[in-house]
């Protein structure tokens, strides 16, 4: 039986050229005309689905119908708009899979699907909503932001939609053979917009998980400028804490008001880390405020969240709004040694935390958590065995 995806109710680019400009762990990347790949995908239409109030499926959509193959690993985004986006990858087999992006103008009640069949194998498709044009940028761009990445040569795409209805314009870049070796995760979050001054680069930051610069699964930053011409990647070589390996990258990105850049535009980071001398899983926590330190390795907010030598802390998933930032994760630290759902918070940026738990229930597991802020709500939601 296949999965299924439900729903409750540019510019010139891609191969790269390096050009070292060296500053500690960063590196500047020009886009050259002669190394650029622009992706033409062939767009294949699953349909359009509706919502069906029957029992037990109250407000549900099924947004893949008609989709012969896998469909896993969503995310969803709203545009500026009010168009819901979900983004998902497309599995044909081991060595093919490409990228779904289905949109609903009707605030979920229907949804039109399709896929977008590229080289090669695409996985941990993501998509944000950003918006230049609130922030003091160069060159401005806003809608949808997506990326993915791409197995068998190790790369990545990117592609850019202005208009969500309209398939055929949505543009699509892909990255040079080898620009992302050994990469096992990839996110970015709406309002991910920020300055990377060392270089004077503006626009989305992506959050990738690699093997690069003689990484084990270590934390990456793609600083990309608006228009694509350009961008700055930097990771973290582990000199201030152990961050590798690393799994289940996550951000949260706070801007204030004033289009200015200043230390109230920064964002939050999270990953599950593997203690490699105790063998357990553990939450790895950083702020970044890129007008003070844009070097992802040299934040100076940087902690393991939670950590210990007898249980676990994993699958951490973080937001936030005004002061209060929430990170939630799965840990199993009971007598009983199965998973919980816990909750670290803070209500001033992060200096001072609380930890409460959200669910315990024993002897069952609850898993994999998602939590989402609205005002002085939080909202979590998990899985359980």
């Amino acid at each position: 039986m296949n999965k299924a995806i439900f729903v409750g109710a540019i510019l010139l680019v891609a191969g790269l050229a390096g050009v070292n400009f060296s500053k500690g762990t960063q590196q500047e990347i020009t886009f050259l005309f002669e190394n650029a790949r622009i992706v033409t995908p062939n767009i294949i239409e699953l349909g359009t689905s509706y919502a069906t109030p029957i029992l037990n499926n109250q407000g549900n959509v099924l947004v893949t119908p008609n989709s012969p193959e896998e469909d896993m690993l969503p995310s969803i985004t709203v545009d500026g708009n009010g168009n819901i986006v979900v983004t998902w990858t497309h599995e044909i087999s081991a060595m093919e899979s490409d990228v779904g992006i289905a949109f609903s103008t009707d605030g979920g009640n229907s949804f039109q699907a399709n896929v977008f069949q590229l080289d090669g194998y695409q996985y941990y498709a993501d998509s944000a909503y950003v918006e230049g044009s609130k922030y003091s940028s160069p060159i401005v761009f806003d809608g949808i932001w997506g990326i993915c990445l791409e197995q068998v040569y190790e790369t990545g795409n990117v592609w850019l939609i202005t208009d969500v209805t309209n398939p055929d314009t949505y543009q699509f870049i892909s990255f040079t053979e080898g620009i992302l070796p050994g990469a096992t995760y990839a996110c970015i979050e709406d309002d991910s917009w920020y300055w990377e001054h060392t270089f004077d680069v503006t626009g989305p930051v992506h959050f990738y998980i690699d093997d690069d610069q003689g990484m084990d699964d270590g934390w990456m930053l793609f600083w990309m400028h608006a228009d694509t011409s350009r961008f700055v990647y930097n990771w973290d070589a582990e000199s201030v804490l152990d961050t590798a390996p690393a799994q289940d990258p996550d951000m949260a990105c706070i801007h204030d008001s004033d289009p200015a850049w200043s230390e109230d535009d920064f964002f939050y980071t999270v990953a599950q880390h593997i203690n490699e001398s105790t063998g357990r899983l553990e939450v790895t926590y950083k702020r970044c405020v890129p007008v003070e330190e844009d070097d992802i390795e040299f934040v100076a907010e940087q902690f393991y969240l939670a950590k210990g030598d007898t249980y676990d802390a994993a699958h951490p998933e973080v937001d936030a709004q005004g002061d209060k930032v929430v990170v939630v994760y799965m840990c199993n630290d009971n007598p009983f040694g199965d998973w919980d759902i816990k909750c670290a918070y803070s209500n001033d940026r992060g200096q001072t935390w609380g930890t409460s738990t959200v669910v315990e229930e024993h002897p069952a597991d609850e898993m994999y958590p998602s939590v989402y802020m609205s005002g002085n709500s939080v909202y979590v939601v998990y899985v359980k065995d």
